[in-house]
Parts: structure tokens; sequence; C-alpha cells
């Protein structure tokens, strides 16, 4: 992007990375709604970059979680960014994601949701990666995101991972993301604002193309431009898998659009 003359500026997600560094587990106020925080954080950076850089356009990228925040961002600050980038995103059944957080707001009543729950991650995660281990899989591995083996491991090595996430971080997490999912959230969404939704067919976060596909068309048929692509054989992470190449050209091309007004 950068070597494209595009200016980029990357942050940590609260709780995330260098801001979370030395603690064991996620940690932030269990009084405030992490995802609504997360939210109001890109506005904040959103308006740095618009003092720093009062005459450039922006476009808002956001992958996995952060697709979900951006999405949730372009529902209520839509009118500050001029285009919409998402990965890893899908709308999945309405079982899973209202079921999730049932879950998670029962075991709120009873538990310490400031601590991490070890039966919501683990849940969590066997199901992500169901479709690609085997019997003898660890319930913690990665496989879900890649099928780069290297990279896996790296990632499992870095010492800025967040091994555990609290109960309240999930609870907050599914209620952003049902929330942010309804009819009535896409609907706040300026239809001037034109989205690139990136999928990789074997990511179980879409639900294999099923949950892109479905919010590709709850997005279209409220009168919102999308562009949907779909990369064959990559799992979650698109951007280190074999395709990574193709999408950030694909990420070029959909911005090059825009700068010329085609969409």
């Amino acid at each position: 992007m950068v070597n494209n003359s595009y200016i980029v500026v990357i942050h940590d997600h609260r709780g995330h990375g260098k801001y979370n560094e030395g603690k064991e587990y996620f940690t932030s106020n269990v009084e405030e709604n992490i995802f609504s925080v997360m939210v109001k954080d890109l506005k904040a950076i959103n308006s740095f970059i618009k003092c720093k850089f009062k005459d450039e356009r922006v476009f808002l990228i956001g992958h996995s979680m952060g697709a979900y925040l951006s999405l949730k961002y372009s529902e209520v600050y839509g009118d500050s960014i001029d285009g919409l980038i998402l990965s890893g995103i899908g709308i999945g059944s309405k079982t899973n994601v209202y079921g999730s957080y049932l879950v998670s707001k029962f075991m709120c009543g009873f538990m310490d949701a400031s601590k991490p729950s070890k039966f919501v991650s683990n849940t969590f995660y066997n199901t992500l990666n169901r479709s690609f281990r085997g019997k003898n899989k660890k319930i913690d591995d990665f496989e879900f995101t890649t099928s780069n083996k290297e990279v896996i491991d790296n990632y499992n090595k870095d010492s800025l991972r967040i091994k555990k996430y609290t109960l309240k971080f999930y609870h907050d997490l599914f209620s952003g993301i049902k929330s942010t999912l309804s009819t009535k959230s896409l609907g706040g969404i300026p239809k001037s604002l034109n989205i690139l939704l990136l999928t990789g067919s074997l990511d179980p976060v879409c639900s294999f193309n099923k949950g892109s596909n479905k919010l590709s068309k709850s997005l279209t048929d409220i009168g919102i431009y999308v562009e949907h692509i779909i990369y064959d054989g990559a799992r979650h992470e698109i951007f280190v898998e074999d395709v990574k190449y193709d999408a950030f050209n694909d990420i070029l091309i959909f911005l090059s659009n825009l700068e010329l007004g085609d969409n």
C-alpha cells in the first residue's frame, strides 16, 4: 500500500498488542462495553488522521473482529470515511450468534466476568478449528487461521499474543456482533459508501462463504454497493495465505476505482 502512495495508519485494538504487554490475559474496565469502546477508539484515530492529513480521503480496512468493529463504525460514523474494506466477516446463523451471546450473558451472571472463561474459549476455538483438526489436535491450535504452519508457530511464540480472553470480552464481542449485523443497524450505513468484502473459501468465521454471501446480499438489498471477492482455498487470515498478493492487488484496484469515481 505504501509503495503505491497510500498513507497507512495502523493501531493495536484496545487490550491487544503493546497495549496489553506483560499482562496474563486481556484486560479492560469491566464496567465498559469493550466492543463499543473499540468503535469509539476508531473514531478517535480517524479524527487524528483527518487532523494530520487534512486533504486526504480516508478508507477503513478491518479484518476479523476488526471487520465487525469497522462495520459498526460505518453504521454510526459512516459519513467520516470514503470507502470500507472488510475481510474475515460474515453473518452466521441466528442460533450461533444469539446463542453465543446468551451463553456468555448467562455465565456473566454467576462468574467473575473480569477473569478468563476456559469453557467459552474452548468452545469458541473448537468450533472454528473443527473442520481442520484431527482427533489428536490440541484445543488451542489455530488451524482455522491459515494453512501456513510457520505463521501459526510464529503466532504462538509471539510474546504480545493474548493467550486468554475474559468472559466480559466474549460477552461484549458477541453482543456487539449481534447488534452490528441486525437489519436496523445495517440500515445506518450511508448508501454512498462502497464496500469491498474479501473472503477465504475455507474461512469458518464466514461459514465457508455462506455467511459472507449472506452479508453481501443483506447490504446489497438495502442499496449499498458491495464487491465480494472469494479466494479459493484460503482460510481466515487471507493476508498471510498464498493469495495475499491477489488480495492486496484487489484492494488497490478497488481503491483506484473509488479515486476515479468508477463505483
